[in-house]
């Protein structure tokens, strides 16, 4: 064996130890940073579909709050029962001090309980909504977000939110509404768009309310929807979600997700390609940072086959000595004379991805807050500096479903549950996402609502839970049942949860004791 050849196979031997782990480490490099982009491109759309979410949530909410506020004006509610004509300045003056609020050039509507529109702040002509649905809504007590609809006044396709108007007696005697063309979506949407992703919201009938890159996606016709109508048909049931699906022929990520208020499906979809390309980009990168290692490698083979080669060289040339001379010496190796193990370290990559989970326990027949999770919720609402400034309240409704044992026993637990799951779906509804909806025992609910600017709104809230309850529905019949609601205020009723809700328990208590089916607001 001569020399040449072992050092020829020990620098390629080196070679292959040193450059193999860069070769693993390139592949593994690639799959890791496909799941890393992919686990971003999540969070972005997350993110999106929650901005979009919160903006639609906000601005109807804010709608249906001043509208609500404009219908117990005094002045507009005569003049709809009276329809006196010379009061016409004066609630023309209020609708148009209202809708200047909002700044956004929509316009606002009074409608009388016949159909036929009393007031518009656009000066648009006057007509008879009796066969919209917004306008039957209306009329069954019913805050309600249309889906699109063609304005019969000026053409256009717009959106409607309407509250019903009510007299001292509660009775419905018309209705207020704002439009809102599509055009105002489509703005805020595409202000959120970017060159990688693409942003749908429809309406309940998924119809298109806005989009985005349509380009993207490869959207020739704007009437039909890309998007698979199984995706589709999860938001709509209130599913959140991010998928790998096919649209167009293009390979993507879809985030959806359905908003609380209008009921309209948000979805954002994400091509693949993008995800791809940016792991191109670091496995380029990473090669031609390999390139330059295998190089660097090279030398240090070369150099450290030779080290390798020269014991043995000596060990022969020696050996030929030996077969020529007689008499020979002892033969001395120099003390390198065994090649050593060439060690190698493995670069070992570790993507350590961050979770935000925020574990809350939750309610498994109603999905409401647990007894444990309402405290330590309260707990942190009291960290945060906005909850002691002056001008807010906290205010703690403590709720009980009278004579829910009774109810339970006739018709059984089933239909107690059914009765338990609905109240509760439509008591979330009530209020607002910052608000904290839980459920303490079998028939008591509680909610902490931050940030309420006036006594007079709660008084409002705990009418509309008492009507909630009272008018509750299964299988189409009503069914019997009234609730009884206790409130305090944090901090003026206790620093502490426990004092506070001692607090709302004994308003609860007095709201029963003076006969049930009210509420007792703890002064």
């Amino acid at each position: 064996m001569s020399k040449k050849n072992i050092k020829t196979r020990l620098f390629w031997l080196f070679i292959l130890i040193g450059v193999l782990p860069l070769i693993i480490v390139l592949i593994f490099s690639g799959l890791i940073e496909v799941s890393y982009m992919e686990e971003n491109a999540k969070s972005d759309m997350r993110t999106k579909t929650t901005v979009i979410d919160n903006y639609v949530t906000d601005l109807f909410e804010r709608n249906f709050h001043v509208l609500h506020a404009t219908g117990i004006n005094p002045v507009l509610q005569q003049y709809i029962e009276s329809t006196d004509k010379t009061q016409n300045t004066a609630v023309s003056q209020i609708m148009n001090d209202t809708n200047w609020i909002f700044k956004d050039g929509n316009m606002m509507a009074l409608t009388g309980r016949d159909g036929n529109q009393l007031i518009r702040t656009d000066n648009a002509p006057l007509v008879n909504v009796t066969k919209r649905e917004h306008f039957r809504r209306a009329m069954s007590d019913v805050d309600y977000v249309s889906n699109v609809i063609r304005s019969m006044s000026t053409g256009k396709d717009i959106v409607v939110i309407e509250v019903p108007v009510k007299n001292n007696n509660y009775q419905i005697i018309g209705m207020l509404q704002r439009n809102f063309e599509i055009e105002a979506y489509q703005s805020f949407v595409s202000s959120l768009s970017d060159e990688q992703t693409s942003i749908i919201v429809l309406d309940r009938e998924a119809n298109i309310l806005a989009h985005s890159n349509k380009n993207l996606l490869n959207i020739s016709d704007e009437s039909k929807l890309p998007v698979p109508y199984q995706i589709v048909s999860k938001t709509m049931a209130g599913v959140f979600d991010v998928t790998r699906a096919e649209i167009n022929g293009v390979d993507s990520l879809i985030g959806y997700k359905k908003n609380s208020v209008t009921g309209w499906p948000i979805i954002i979809v994400y091509p693949y390609k993008y995800i791809f390309d940016k792991v191109n980009g670091q496995i380029a990168k990473l090669a031609l940072l390999g390139i330059i290692c295998s190089f660097i490698i090279s030398i240090l083979s070369y150099h450290f086959s030779r080290k390798a080669a020269q014991p043995i060289q000596e060990v022969l040339n020696n050996a030929k000595k030996i077969s020529e001379d007689v008499e020979t010496e002892n033969i001395n190796v120099a003390s390198n004379d065994e090649i050593e193990e060439i060690s190698h370290v493995l670069n070992e990559i570790r993507l350590e991805r961050d979770t935000y989970r925020q574990e809350i326990e939750r309610d498994t027949l109603t999905n409401l807050y647990t007894k444990g999770a309402v405290k330590a919720i309260f707990n942190k609402m009291k960290q945060n500096e906005n909850i002691n400034q002056s001008f807010d309240l906290t205010a703690f409704y403590l709720i009980e479903l009278d004579h829910f044992k009774d109810l339970n026993e006739h018709f059984g637990h089933l239909y107690g549950d059914r009765v338990l799951l609905e109240f509760s779906q439509r008591l979330k509804r009530c209020f607002r996402p910052l608000d904290c909806v839980g459920r303490l025992e079998a028939n008591e609910f509680i909610v902490i609502a931050n940030q309420v600017s006036a006594k007079t709104d709660v008084l409002r809230k705990a009418q509309h839970i008492i009507k909630i309850a009272r008018t509750l529905v299964l299988d189409d019949q009503p069914v019997d049942l009234t609730a009884s609601i206790g409130v305090a205020f944090f901090p003026q009723d206790g620093k502490l949860y426990e004092d506070i809700l001692s607090s709302a328990r004994a308003a609860l208590s007095k709201a029963k004791t003076e006969g049930r089916d009210r509420f007792y607001i703890k002064t």
